[in-house]
């Protein structure tokens, strides 16, 4: 039975470092895209260059 109880808590450590792991990528996934939204920005003269524009991006 102790070896069970070991096996848990050890499955339970990994399962949260894991976890955390996840939730750290995450975290540094949104703070970059939010930075590159904050420097993203074009300039267009007309609206048909801006249609052209936003087509290209979605690319």
């Amino acid at each position: 039975m102790g070896n069970g109880l070991i096996l848990a808590v050890m499955i339970a450590w990994l399962a949260a470092c894991t976890t955390e792991a996840r939730v750290a990528t995450l975290r540094d996934t949104e703070i970059q895209l939010d930075e590159a939204r904050g420097h993203a920005s074009v300039e267009c003269s007309t609206r048909a260059d801006c249609d052209r524009l936003w087509i290209l991006s979605a690319q």
